[in-house]
């Protein structure tokens, strides 16, 4: 595993709960890392690709040993309008958007899923979850 101190690239792709023409679509991101005693925080930009928010994000979390686990979240919210183009809503901060992987020390990156939670029912005995998911990697740059 590397010092995950530093700055790391990465591309998200959109899956589950995103209409036809955006699952498989990919976003590519750069974020600034800062680690210690275990607890992660940084921050971040939206760099090209479907869906960009031009806001800054954030993370904090956690690395242990190979796994990573971290929230992410704009300072504007992102949508997609009904034409697939990005809509931003400035001053309202995003959802949660929550990041688990492990390195792969074969491709020398973090790998894994994230999902954002937009709403719970329960329904008689049954919980119905209604999210966004995808997976994402990440590799230091500097």
């Amino acid at each position: 595993m590397t010092d995950i101190n530093g700055k790391w690239a990465g591309t998200i792709i959109y899956g589950a709960g995103y209409p036809d023409d955006i699952m498989g679509r990919e976003l590519t991101f750069e974020l600034t890392i800062h680690e210690s005693d275990g607890d992660i925080t940084g921050s971040g930009r939206d760099i090209a690709g479907c869906g960009i928010n031009p806001s800054e994000s954030f993370i904090r979390g956690f690395v242990d040993g190979e796994i990573i686990s971290f929230i992410k979240h704009y300072k504007s919210a992102g949508y997609f309008d009904e034409d697939g183009g990005s809509l931003i809503i400035e001053n309202e901060p995003s959802l949660d958007i929550t990041y688990n992987g492990e390195f792969n020390a074969d491709t020398n990156q973090y790998e894994g899923d994230w999902d954002i939670l937009i709403d719970q029912v329960q329904y008689g005995n049954d919980t119905i979850i209604y999210e966004f998911t995808g997976s994402w990697s990440m590799r230091k740059v500097s």
